[in-house]
């Protein structure tokens, strides 16, 4: 009678495959979606300070330049340094193609059409196409500056 070795008949051991990088768990996709919020909200965080950190510093201007003006009542230097922060001011929020090279009755519509009103082109602000290029241009500037500071509100 032959005897058989009871392990004769076992198989040779099978190891699992090795476990895979890919897919990553569900863990793993909820924490990069998270990172990717936080990262988006600190970038709106960051624009929307830049935004108003813009804008206190462009009422800050104009509130110098009012005092300025009553001060020396220079109206020349004033309307030049009014039409340069409103240029400013638009190019820091469009591309600077859109504002920067706009002149005379262009530049007045462009101020209209982004503040909603006709108040450039025919109104207190006419003085803002050709008054820095006039030796002596409008003889008060406050109502100019108003509507400087209304149209930036």
């Amino acid at each position: 009678m032959k005897t058989t070795s009871p392990l004769a008949g076992l198989h040779d051991l099978h190891l699992p495959e090795p476990i895979s990088c890919w897919p990553p768990a569900p863990g793993w996709w909820m924490l990069l979606a998270l990172l990717l919020l936080l990262l988006i909200g600190l970038l709106f965080i960051i624009r929307q300070r830049k935004k108003t950190l813009l804008k206190r510093m462009t009422f800050e201007e104009l509130n110098r330049l009012r005092e300025e003006y009553r001060q020396t009542a220079d109206s020349l230097q004033t309307i030049k340094q009014l039409s340069i922060l409103l240029r400013r001011f638009c190019i820091s929020y469009q591309p600077r193609s859109e504002a920067a090279a706009l002149t005379g009755e262009s530049w007045l519509r462009h101020l209209d059409r982004l503040g909603s009103c006709q108040d450039f082109t025919s109104g207190v602000g006419r003085p803002l196409a050709f008054g820095p290029y006039q030796q002596q241009p409008a003889a008060n500037m406050i109502p100019l500056i108003d509507l400087c500071e209304n149209w930036l509100k």
